[in-house]
């Protein structure tokens, strides 16, 4: 559990801050330089000192999965905790999904099984005319009942720089999915497929990468030689050809 330290000077906390030169637990320091640990309560008592601790009592309400896994939190504001890196909190469990190379959502689930969502961020590319211009980002963050606390959303805005590398980035993705697919298509036959295809259109497949040029769809769309042609129209275990799933993956919607 992460501590935190303080002194109480009428009234208002003066937050310790760790030297940037010191790793590690740093509570002798802390106490050598007059502050405590703070402890959070549910209570209605406010702020106060208590022997070696300085305790905050705030009014009981549903807590956050946050809250549960991280006590520390109890104290926070919502601002706070709406600024908090979900990635840095404990206890949590996280799953990525991804749309086609993008990385779309995040769940931060407060069990092994899946079955609470804590925290959920969710992705979305905004385009002006066509043009990649930026990236939205909304975090919902959930109660102990699973109903929802509040929201953060942000967007943030891609130079040309940025966006010709953003989608670089979801296209090298959309081929590492082809090459390396999920463990349920991963059979000694599919493996076959892949070392044939990818060694077949290696060319047209870094084009794709580095420009997003259509050589490489039109290479499949277009294939006549065996044994390449019999492969593309091989099915697969969710009943979709190999060639639909490449398109798929190439020419899809984001």
């Amino acid at each position: 559990m992460n501590k935190r330290f303080a002194k109480l000077n009428s009234g208002v906390l003066e937050w310790y801050e760790q030297p940037a030169n010191m790793l590690g637990d740093c509570s002798v320091h802390a106490a050598e330089n007059g502050y405590k640990e703070v402890e959070y309560r549910i209570g209605s008592n406010g702020t106060f000192e208590e022997n070696d601790k300085i305790v905050v009592e705030t009014p009981e309400r549903q807590r956050l999965w946050v809250e549960v896994l991280n006590p520390y939190l109890v104290g926070y504001s919502e601002q706070q905790i709406q600024n908090t890196n979900a990635d840095l909190l404990q206890g949590l469990h996280k799953a990525r999904r991804y749309s086609r190379g993008y990385l779309c959502e995040t769940k931060y689930f407060a069990d092994a099984e899946h079955n609470n969502v804590a925290v959920k961020r969710t992705c979305e590319l905004v385009f002006r005319e066509s043009v990649l211009c930026g990236e939205k980002t909304v975090i919902t963050w959930y109660k102990e009942d699973g109903t929802e606390a509040f929201t953060k959303e942000s967007i943030v805005e891609y130079s040309a720089k940025d966006a010709a590398s953003r989608l670089r980035e979801i296209r090298q993705i959309r081929i590492d999915y082809l090459q390396y697919p999920e463990p349920q298509y991963m059979t000694s036959q599919v493996i076959e497929y892949i070392t044939k295809l990818f060694e077949h259109y290696k060319n047209v497949v870094v084009d794709y990468i580095l420009s997003g040029g259509t050589a490489f769809a039109e290479s499949i769309k277009n294939e006549t030689q065996q044994p390449y042609l019999s492969i593309l129209n091989a099915i697969l275990p969710d009943g979709k050809t190999v060639k639909e799933s490449i398109l798929y993956q190439i020419e899809g919607e984001y």
